[in-house]
């Protein structure tokens, strides 16, 4: 499993640097380099990668967009079907929301 990971993390590695406009062999070269920095410092280790940090950029994201969205005269009903939260959660957001 560990080494599917480690595949898996490599290749979007690779992917990101060639969006970026990196060359297939100095991508490959980094993505080795990082493969085997991992393995030597993590290996034998069960890391845990949370989804704590992503979740919380997603819902500020969220918030935001429903102060926008409220901000533009948008009801806390129509708020509430659109984002699949309850109106309680919506007016608390909007209510927290920095004026």
């Amino acid at each position: 499993m560990a080494s599917e990971f480690l595949a898996d993390a490599s290749e979007r590695l690779i992917h990101t640097m060639r969006a970026l406009g990196i060359s297939q062999q100095v991508a490959g070269m980094v993505a080795a380099e990082w493969q085997a920095s991992v393995t030597r410092d993590w290996g034998g280790e069960r890391p845990y990668i949370g989804k704590q940090a992503a979740a919380a950029v997603e819902m500020s994201r969220r918030d935001a967009a429903i102060c926008r969205d409220w901000q533009a005269g948008e009801r806390m009903g129509a708020l509430s079907r659109k984002y699949q939260i309850s109106r309680q959660r919506i007016y608390l957001i909007v209510s927290q929301a920095p004026r």
